[in-house]
């Protein structure tokens, strides 16, 4: 892109900031639990530098993340939010955030604030769940297939940007602003837009619904958790299932975007499988 396009070389500082206070963070709390779940059985060293190892990956793909505004409108200069919303019509004769406007109350928006703040929560707790419990080769299989989603969605925003449609759709809206009961959903809102990047070109695909679509298909394969763990696949289920519906609820996806996601997390569970046999993975 630097040298095709012409795209600049710019390095955000608070990316650096940022993905470094994630790391550091996430190094010394993994090594705790594991600490109390192993006790004496913990090597610290080796410890440290397999966790460093296995999760700085997560640190890379933030600091991308971050830089993501200074690529965007190279590839592709137009969106495609007209194209979604057309697509909207043709499946379903209505806009479906237009539709679900009769179904707006204030503690649903709050309930859906919620659920649509787990993207990042669900899929991390999995994660530190499989690593707390020596499940190493099934957490690099897991890690494997969010670097995936993240990756290829990352590339989409590039080449297919469009965004939300609460702005494409704003003077459509009967209800122009969601009621809150708490005032969570004020907040969380604000909280988002302030750090997103590319707040109006990350719509195509929903990676809220490829991370829940992941750790979805994680939380039922039984050989990764003990026995008494048999309520973990409904538990996420429906909590991905909750997010989903808040995707569209909340305005912030398309139908066509949650569908994409889906489609992403599945091939990137199939896609990460793949690869961990190829390469091995032993136990931690």
């Amino acid at each position: 892109m630097v040298v095709y396009y012409g795209a600049p070389i710019r390095i955000q500082p608070a990316s650096l900031l940022l993905s470094g206070v994630f790391f550091t963070s996430t190094v010394p709390s993994i090594l705790f639990l594991r600490w109390l779940r192993l006790g004496r059985q913990i090597h610290v060293l080796k410890e440290i530098l397999n966790i460093c190892r296995d999760w700085f990956p997560f640190s890379v793909l933030l600091f991308l993340y971050e830089n993501l505004s200074l690529y965007t409108g190279y590839i592709q200069p137009g969106a495609y939010d007209a194209f979604l919303a057309e697509i909207e019509i043709i499946i379903w004769s209505v806009q479906p955030t237009i539709w679900i406007e009769s179904y707006i109350n204030h503690i649903m928006v709050d309930f859906m604030s919620l659920a649509y703040a787990l993207h990042f929560p669900l899929p991390s707790a999995l994660a530190i769940a499989l690593y707390v419990y020596t499940k190493r080769s099934y957490f690099r299989e897991f890690a494997t297939a969010i670097i995936i989603c993240n990756m290829v969605g990352f590339i989409l925003y590039l080449v297919i940007p469009a965004g939300p449609p609460r702005f494409y759709l704003e003077q459509l809206y009967s209800v122009t602003q969601l009621p809150s009961y708490t005032g969570l959903y004020t907040w969380s809102e604000l909280l988002w837009d302030d750090n997103n990047p590319v707040l109006a070109q990350s719509s195509f695909p929903s990676l809220h619904v490829a991370f829940s679509t992941v750790a979805m298909i994680f939380a039922y394969r039984r050989d990764h958790w003990p026995r008494v763990w048999w309520v973990l696949g409904p538990l996420v289920t429906s909590m991905a299932l909750c997010l989903w519906i808040s995707t569209i609820y909340l305005r912030h996806h398309w139908t066509m975007d949650i569908f994409s996601g889906l489609i992403l997390g599945l091939l990137s569970v199939i896609t990460a499988r793949y690869l961990t046999k190829r390469t091995g993975g032993g136990p931690l």
